[in-house]
């Protein structure tokens, strides 16, 4: 009986520890879509909000655990819907429950009842442009951001009515906007210099949004993606294609750290000055890294996920994170750090990236990388396999490089890229809509 009992117990603690263990690290959530999920915004701990393709708002109440989907009022199949915001705040403090934004391909809509109607407030029956990033730093004041006319739109009254400032230049892009405080922001995004030259660049603003001015250039003829500003008022991350970027002093200055990621970055967050996430994507599957002591190190993470788009903390130990596929995974204990990311045990070889915008309206951008000294070539076919442009077609020094594909003379539809080096042959798919 007594070795029966123990028997017993023993069972039970093996239970007991395999479904713990289940649940440490990165868990995939229930899917209530088949969406992909770009961008993630929380007003509190428990009520959070997600945006993705095709239209889909998605909700939570309970941190992330259960989401489900919100009616939205325009319908579009593979819709450009890249960026949700619901500011914390209202314009005197108060804690803001009810009124959001998002972008939709040519519109920002606009929420005051916590998501169940949407309105358009800017773009729709005017432009055929197209927004990257809406960002509040209240209720009321906040910023628009678009990819084909290099232009900011800001709002002080809700969207009632934008002006728009001209980012230091006419050929600079924005795809992503964040702001340390009602004032000092900070912006991601490239210089055009010409059909096969775009130069990184980061920008900032002192006064809420009204000015923008250039303050760093990566050196590389690629686009800075994305940004995330610690709560500290001064320390602040941006990623281009394979690198990460540092400031200090409140984006006047920044440094890259340490680290060439080997694949492409496609979202990055961080709690505070100190410990964030950066995820890369690798023939479609996730890598997710962590960092506790400001990109001194990175630790791996266990997960297995096609690409992940964003990637938002709501804690010190709690983030969601969403991508292809409607797929939401959520980590209650920082993630649970696996092993130590070393440049040494990934040697990438040539690389094609997936283009940004996607789908796109007139141009997107090509980013590749060259491990060796090789004969490149790209070309985009339509989907009958026919060949409608060459970008490029040369011998290329190793390195990382970006490419700007004009689609302004063909039809809305599907296409594919294909880039060619050294025996590496890698196609992908993109999707014009007009």
């Amino acid at each position: 009986m007594k070795k029966f009992i123990k028997l017993l117990i023993i069972i039970l603690f093996l239970i007991f520890h395999s479904v713990s263990y289940s649940q440490e690290g990165w868990v995939r959530q229930s899917t209530v879509t088949g969406a992909t999920l770009f961008n993630i915004s929380f007003i509190n701990f428990n009520t959070g909000y997600i945006i993705g393709d095709s239209s889909v708002i998605l909700k939570t109440t309970n941190a992330g655990v259960n989401w489900s989907i919100l009616n939205f009022p325009r319908f579009i199949a593979n819709s450009f819907s890249r960026s949700i915001c619901f500011p914390k705040t209202d314009t005197i403090g108060n804690l803001n429950t009810v009124i959001g934004y998002c972008t939709l391909i040519d519109s920002v809509y606009k929420t005051t009842n916590a998501g169940q109607n949407w309105f358009a407030i800017l773009g729709r029956n005017y432009t055929s442009i197209w927004f990257t990033k809406v960002c509040f730093v209240n209720s009321m004041t906040g910023v628009a951001t678009q990819y084909e006319n290099y232009s900011v739109y800001r709002t002080t009254n809700g969207g009632n009515v934008w002006t728009i400032q001209n980012p230091s230049g006419t050929n600079n892009t924005f795809y992503d906007v964040s702001f340390f405080n009602h004032d000092t922001g900070v912006a991601a995004g490239y210089y055009y210099a010409g059909p096969t030259m775009n130069t990184g660049s980061i920008f900032r603003t002192s006064n809420a949004g009204v000015n923008w001015y250039f303050v760093l250039g990566s050196g590389l003829n690629e686009y800075m993606h994305g940004v995330s500003l610690a709560p500290d008022n001064q320390t602040g991350y941006a990623y281009s294609v394979y690198r990460v970027f540092k400031t200090v002093n409140s984006g006047l200055n920044w440094i890259p750290i340490s680290y060439q990621f080997p694949y492409a970055i496609s979202c990055m967050d961080f709690v505070n000055a100190g410990k964030g996430y950066v995820s890369y994507s690798s023939f479609n599957d996730a890598h997710i890294f962590k960092t506790t002591n400001g990109g001194a190190n990175f630790n791996s993470q266990a997960i297995t996920s096609p690409e992940l788009n964003d990637i938002l903390c709501l804690n010190d130990s709690t983030a969601i994170a969403c991508g292809r596929n409607g797929a939401i995974f959520r980590t209650t204990n920082g993630g649970g750090p696996t092993g130590i990311f070393s440049n040494e045990s990934r040697k990438p070889g040539h690389i094609l990236v997936q283009n940004y915008p996607n789908p796109f309206n007139q141009s997107s951008i090509f980013n590749f990388q060259c491990s060796m000294k090789s004969n490149v070539t790209l070309r985009v076919y339509d989907i009958t396999g026919r060949e409608v442009q060459t970008l490029v077609n040369e011998i290329l020094n190793p390195g990382v490089y970006s490419v700007r594909f004009d689609g302004s003379g063909l039809n809305s539809g599907v296409y594919f890229y294909r880039m060619t080096a050294s025996g590496y042959t890698e196609t992908k798919k993109m999707l014009l809509l007009k």
